[in-house]
């Protein structure tokens, strides 16, 4: 009986150490992670609008170059059509993170809970 004692009270004491370290690894990594998630729909916003923008100087050059010279303005459409394809490329990357960061997010949350 007094090695159950013994037993029980060793588990209890050496699952402490590592419940405070749970949570202290939890108080530090869920700041970052909230952190970095506010910050990333920031730039997805910035990019959307970025994207509006591209979208109408698209429109407004696709005038200019039916009135004028197509020559002069073909090299600017071009890049503003290479900066589209970054930009959604960049918004795919934006959504992948996102996303893990906000199942990061809910396994936190899960093991916070489960303690």
């Amino acid at each position: 009986m007094p090695e159950d004692f013994d037993n029980d009270h060793t588990a209890s004491i050496s699952s402490e150490p590592k419940s405070h370290i749970v949570d202290g690894l939890i108080s530090v990594i869920q700041p970052v992670i909230y952190e970095t998630d506010l910050r990333i729909v920031a730039v997805r916003q910035s990019q959307n609008e970025l994207n509006k923008e591209i979208e109408r100087l698209t429109a407004e050059l696709q005038l200019f170059s039916d009135i004028t010279d197509p020559p002069a303005l073909q090299a600017s459409h071009a890049k503003l059509m290479t900066a589209r394809k970054q930009l959604a490329h960049s918004n795919q990357l934006l959504q992948s993170v996102h996303t893990r960061i906000s199942k990061m997010q809910d396994q936190l949350k899960q093991t916070h809970q489960a303690k």
